[in-house]
């Protein structure tokens, strides 16, 4: 049995002022150490996590974007993962209540946000003239989402360290917005939307400063959907395979082999946001 794939993608491009702050002495001499392209990964729960090789850090649906990335962006690119503890959540419990889970998932994810906000910062200072690009699975990129904003929002230097973010590719973002337009039913969104955590309008999820943005849900004609990130208020784990279909391989989901390949899609659209004059 086949299911034909569909896959709900916001995407933004904004041009946004390249303001140069002009560097001291002492950071044009450590210029020549300064990637010419950062690529920062962050993994999602059950995923990627500290002391492991950068692989593993990063997680294997990320590692499948930087694959497809690192072969298709033209020079030297240097990626680096956001290290942050490994988050367990048990998907063997059915009827597990949103609630619960962002209970377990939302301080980790905090923290990642505010790590990622520091090396953005830091890429600035140090580097300004490097292009940056940003990978998120699940609840990194949630952390994604939040860096970004609280980059921006932290005056004249956040706005010029997130103006470095020439793209920024998320899947399966729990924040993901309302889909339905308001014109009808059944409302989908984002586990974190639901409990107004996320971004109940797709204006209002993309308005994050970033010069090229992309995030993609995944759903198999129309049932079944991603329920991380288009979900109806509770969590079906029976469908929680979708949510670990962008990388590959193959996911059973009631019995059906679901793979969507997004992450690779993800690779050559940050690889053309670096590659593009």
């Amino acid at each position: 049995m086949k299911r034909r794939l569909t896959m709900a993608c916001f995407v933004v491009a904004l041009l946004l002022p390249l303001g140069l702050a002009a560097m001291p002495p002492s950071a044009q001499a450590a210029a020549p150490s300064c990637p010419k392209v950062l690529f920062l990964g962050l993994h999602g729960v059950n995923d990627g996590g500290v002391a492991l090789p950068r692989a593993a850090q990063w997680g294997s649906t990320i590692d499948a974007v930087w694959q497809t990335f690192s072969s298709r962006a033209t020079g030297v690119v240097t990626g680096r993962p956001i290290v942050y503890k490994r988050t367990v959540v048990d998907i063997s419990i059915t009827n597990l209540w949103l609630a619960s889970q962002l209970a377990a998932i939302t301080p980790d994810t905090d923290y990642a946000a505010g790590l990622l906000k520091d090396a953005l910062l830091d890429n600035r200072l140090r580097c300004g003239g490097t292009k940056v690009v940003l990978a998120g699975y699940s609840q990194g990129a949630w952390a994604i989402d939040k860096a970004l904003r609280g980059t921006y929002a932290a005056g004249a230097l956040g706005q010029l360290a997130v103006s470095n973010v020439k793209g920024a590719f998320l899947m399966g973002d729990p924040a993901y917005p309302d889909t339905s337009n308001g014109n009808g039913s059944p409302v989908r969104q984002g586990m974190a939307t639901w409990l107004n955590m996320g971004y109940n309008r797709p204006a209002d999820y993309l308005n994050n400063h970033v010069a090229g943005f992309r995030s993609i849900c995944v759903s198999y004609t129309g049932d079944p959907y991603d329920p991380i990130c288009m979900g109806r208020g509770g969590i079906p784990w029976s469908d929680i395979g979708v949510h670990s279909s962008y990388a590959g391989p193959a996911q059973n989901v009631r019995g059906v082999l679901v793979s969507s390949h997004g992450a690779s899609d993800g690779g050559a659209f940050l690889a053309d946001r670096v590659n593009t004059p």
